[in-house]
């Protein structure tokens, strides 16, 4: 920019004298404007600014470095309504689901139990936020993840909330609602909280489910029909099924063999379901002869 200023400041002046002069021709425009670029005054280096090579930076070293994940660690969800290893089946793919959202750095559930034991610490009943709050500072992390699974009825509830280690408060919560059975818990229910509590999904009322129609047809009718353990109803009935996912199926009724089969239905399915019951075999008892021997009399002997 220096040199540009300094070339036309001299290129006016000379102009300015040729006018002043009354001698300004095409010819002798070109040529001072060539003489007043090769000026020793413009070529002079006092106007050049050197390169200074400290000032050139690439672009890859200037790239910030990504921020520090926060260390979180999740307890062991509280059951209700369902067994102790179902709890713990859920609270390990918790872990997972809050490891592939990748905000948080989660502690594993070993290193973390290997940590309490040599503090003697004790987890068993820990489901209340101070007691949380206490294992986040023993095992070294900044937030802690609680909560519970509950079921009632054929709904389940997967509820959890983060609080903060320092301060004791619960910074977020999130919560999911399936209908079904446990799978969907761990597929659908599990996912969906996991996301949340990490800030990448809006919470949602109830996780809809794209379900397919089972219509059970008994022969004979007023059959108990059982999907996945769950009773539906007596035949003739319709089942909303969960599409590809393996269900089994049971029939029931006095007097008659129990019949079961598993179905793995398909995305917007109609599936009439014929069920023919076999009735319990009647044993057939097999007895000895009980006709009388006849007797006869001669000669007064006895003849059997």
């Amino acid at each position: 920019m220096k040199n540009t200023g300094k070339a036309f400041v001299l290129t006016f002046l000379l102009l300015s004298s040729v006018f002043a002069q009354e001698k300004f021709k095409l010819d002798s425009f070109i040529d001072l404007i060539q003489k007043a670029f090769e000026s020793p005054e413009i070529t002079n280096e006092k106007y050049q600014s050197p390169m200074n090579s400290d000032t050139v930076k690439s672009v890859d070293t200037a790239r910030s470095t990504p921020a520090q994940k926060i260390a979180v660690a999740v307890l062991e969800l509280d059951p209700n309504g369902i067994s102790i290893s179902e709890g713990k089946a859920l609270s390990d793919r918790l872990r997972i689901e809050v490891f592939k959202a990748g905000v948080f750095e989660v502690m594993e559930r070993d290193k973390m139990t290997e940590i309490l034991d040599e503090m003697q610490f004790h987890m068993s009943g820990c489901t209340t936020d101070e007691c949380a709050v206490e294992i986040g500072r023993i095992i070294g992390v900044s937030k802690m993840i609680a909560g519970a699974v509950s079921k009632v009825g054929e709904f389940y509830t997967v509820s959890i909330r983060l609080i903060n280690v320092e301060t004791g408060k619960i910074e977020a919560t999130a919560l999911g609602d399936v209908e079904g059975s446990l799978g969907f818990v761990l597929t659908k229910a599990i996912p969906s909280v996991a996301m949340q509590i990490s800030g990448l999904e809006k919470p949602e009322l109830f996780i809809h489910l794209k379900k397919t129609v089972f219509n059970f047809v008994t022969e004979p009718n007023d059959a108990s029909i059982y999907v996945d353990g769950i009773y539906k109803g007596q035949s003739p009935v319709e089942v909303e099924i969960e599409p590809g996912y393996m269900h089994r199926i049971r029939a029931t009724k006095d007097d008659f063999v129990v019949w079961e089969k598993s179905y793995k239905p398909g995305k917007d399915q109609m599936m009439e379901i014929d069920i023919v019951l076999q009735p319990i075999p009647i044993p057939i008892v097999i007895g000895s002869d009980s006709k009388p021997h006849k007797k006869s009399f001669r000669q007064g002997l006895k003849i059997q």
